[in-house]
Protein backbone atom coordinates (compact mmCIF):
# COMPACT_ATOMS: atom_id res chain seq x y z
CA UNK A 1 0.00 0.00 0.00
CA UNK A 2 1.12 3.65 -0.85
CA UNK A 3 0.42 6.07 2.13
CA UNK A 4 0.96 9.85 1.76
CA UNK A 5 3.85 10.66 4.01
CA UNK A 6 3.25 14.64 4.60
CA UNK A 7 6.61 15.51 6.20
CA UNK A 8 8.17 14.09 3.11
CA UNK A 9 5.68 15.43 0.61
CA UNK A 10 5.92 11.86 -0.97
CA UNK A 11 4.21 8.45 -1.14
CA UNK A 12 5.80 5.92 0.92
CA UNK A 13 5.04 2.27 0.59
CA UNK A 14 3.64 0.07 3.49
CA UNK A 15 3.79 -3.53 3.82
CA UNK A 16 0.08 -4.76 4.83
CA UNK A 17 0.70 -8.37 5.08
CA UNK A 18 1.97 -11.77 3.48
CA UNK A 19 -0.45 -14.08 2.09
CA UNK A 20 -0.11 -17.26 1.07
CA UNK A 21 -1.79 -18.59 -1.99
CA UNK A 22 -3.90 -21.86 -2.03
CA UNK A 23 -2.92 -24.93 -4.10
CA UNK A 24 -4.10 -23.40 -7.12
CA UNK A 25 -2.17 -20.06 -7.21
CA UNK A 26 -5.46 -18.48 -5.90
CA UNK A 27 -5.48 -15.99 -3.07
CA UNK A 28 -7.80 -13.78 -1.09
CA UNK A 29 -7.17 -10.04 -0.38
CA UNK A 30 -9.16 -8.39 3.23
CA UNK A 31 -10.93 -5.94 2.79
CA UNK A 32 -10.24 -2.46 3.44
CA UNK A 33 -11.48 -1.77 7.11
CA UNK A 34 -14.95 -0.29 7.58
CA UNK A 35 -14.73 3.32 7.58
CA UNK A 36 -11.28 3.17 6.84
CA UNK A 37 -9.63 5.04 3.99
CA UNK A 38 -9.35 4.28 0.60
CA UNK A 39 -5.99 2.84 -0.70
CA UNK A 40 -3.73 2.74 -3.49
CA UNK A 41 -2.32 -0.70 -3.75
CA UNK A 42 0.51 -2.56 -5.18
CA UNK A 43 1.05 -6.61 -5.58
CA UNK A 44 4.83 -7.91 -5.23
CA UNK A 45 4.21 -11.85 -6.07
CA UNK A 46 7.15 -13.92 -5.17
CA UNK A 47 7.32 -17.50 -6.65
CA UNK A 48 10.74 -19.20 -6.55
CA UNK A 49 13.89 -17.09 -7.75
CA UNK A 50 11.39 -15.12 -9.58
CA UNK A 51 9.40 -11.81 -9.10
CA UNK A 52 6.69 -9.61 -10.22
CA UNK A 53 5.33 -6.16 -9.03
CA UNK A 54 1.67 -5.43 -10.38
CA UNK A 55 0.56 -2.05 -11.66
CA UNK A 56 -1.40 0.20 -8.72
CA UNK A 57 -4.81 -0.64 -7.96
CA UNK A 58 -6.96 1.55 -5.94
CA UNK A 59 -9.23 -0.16 -3.06
CA UNK A 60 -12.29 1.29 -1.13
CA UNK A 61 -12.76 0.39 2.36
CA UNK A 62 -15.91 -2.19 2.86
CA UNK A 63 -19.75 -0.75 3.46
CA UNK A 64 -22.41 -2.76 4.99
CA UNK A 65 -25.98 -0.93 4.60
CA UNK A 66 -28.01 -1.10 8.45
CA UNK A 67 -29.92 -4.30 7.24
CA UNK A 68 -33.74 -2.95 7.48
CA UNK A 69 -36.57 -5.47 8.21
CA UNK A 70 -39.71 -5.53 5.80
CA UNK A 71 -42.67 -7.61 5.75
CA UNK A 72 -43.87 -9.79 2.55
CA UNK A 73 -46.86 -11.27 2.60
CA UNK A 74 -47.34 -13.97 0.19
CA UNK A 75 -50.93 -15.08 -1.45
CA UNK A 76 -52.35 -18.63 -2.17
CA UNK A 77 -55.22 -19.60 -3.68
CA UNK A 78 -56.94 -22.84 -4.17
CA UNK A 79 -57.14 -22.29 -8.49
CA UNK A 80 -55.83 -19.91 -10.42
CA UNK A 81 -58.95 -18.47 -12.26
CA UNK A 82 -62.60 -18.51 -10.85
CA UNK A 83 -65.90 -17.73 -12.65
CA UNK A 84 -68.12 -15.32 -11.70
CA UNK A 85 -70.06 -15.79 -8.61
CA UNK A 86 -67.17 -18.69 -6.86
CA UNK A 87 -66.21 -18.40 -3.84
CA UNK A 88 -62.39 -17.43 -3.32
CA UNK A 89 -60.39 -19.95 -1.01
CA UNK A 90 -57.09 -18.08 -0.51
CA UNK A 91 -54.43 -18.14 2.48
CA UNK A 92 -51.68 -15.45 3.26
CA UNK A 93 -48.48 -15.97 4.80
CA UNK A 94 -46.53 -12.63 6.56
CA UNK A 95 -42.75 -13.09 6.32
CA UNK A 96 -40.54 -11.08 8.82
CA UNK A 97 -37.50 -10.45 6.45
CA UNK A 98 -34.35 -9.25 7.68
CA UNK A 99 -31.13 -9.62 5.36
CA UNK A 100 -31.21 -13.56 4.28
CA UNK A 101 -33.08 -14.47 7.69
CA UNK A 102 -37.05 -14.88 6.84
CA UNK A 103 -39.26 -15.69 9.79
CA UNK A 104 -43.26 -15.92 9.50
CA UNK A 105 -45.23 -13.43 11.33
CA UNK A 106 -48.24 -15.49 13.08
CA UNK A 107 -51.31 -12.53 14.09
CA UNK A 108 -49.99 -9.93 11.96
CA UNK A 109 -53.01 -7.75 11.23
CA UNK A 110 -53.61 -6.40 7.99
CA UNK A 111 -55.82 -5.58 5.36
CA UNK A 112 -56.74 -7.44 2.06
CA UNK A 113 -58.58 -6.08 -0.81
CA UNK A 114 -59.62 -8.07 -3.94
CA UNK A 115 -61.06 -6.84 -7.57
CA UNK A 116 -61.71 -8.33 -10.17
CA UNK A 117 -60.11 -7.62 -13.60
CA UNK A 118 -62.19 -4.87 -14.77
CA UNK A 119 -61.17 -3.02 -11.47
Amino acid sequence: MKNWDYQRQKYVSVKLQDITSDDKGYLELPTPVENGRNTNNYLKIFYRDEQVITGEFYRYPGYRSPERTSLQTMFYTDRAIYRPGQLVYFKGIILERMGNRSAIKPGQATKVVFSDANG
